[in-house]
């Protein structure tokens, strides 16, 4: 397990996710970031930050760069990739995809290190 970011800090290196697939109408796709547990468990209120991503144009890549857990402990994010249908008027999810386990480290609360 990782360290993959500090409280309170946006977690860097960012998380990316890219289609390896095309869609005919890319700029009806987003991917939304959710935070989960290290067991799994959604936690709607811990994850702050920009949680959703449209893909950049030439490099159809999802980049969150701006998420911030403000809680220490271990953590997965789910990435859910949705795609507007306008026939129905709803989101369709097309995939989810899981990161390893991560740990967020409390150093950032007390300015220091915690090795």
């Amino acid at each position: 397990m990782s360290i993959l970011g500090r409280v309170g800090v946006a977690l860097e290196p960012p998380i990316v996710a890219q289609l390896i697939c095309t869609f005919a109408d890319l700029p009806q796709v987003w991917a939304i970031a959710t935070l989960l547990s290290h067991t799994g468990e959604v936690l709607l209120d811990k994850l702050e930050g920009k949680i959703a991503e449209f893909a950049h144009p030439d490099t159809v890549e999802f980049r969150f760069t701006q998420l911030v857990i403000n809680d220490p402990g271990k953590y997965r994010i789910r990435i859910t990739l949705m795609q507007m249908d306008f026939f129905t008027g709803f989101a369709n999810v097309c995939r989810c995809i899981e990161t390893d386990t991560f740990l967020i480290d409390a150093a950032a609360l007390w300015g220091g290190y915690m090795g």
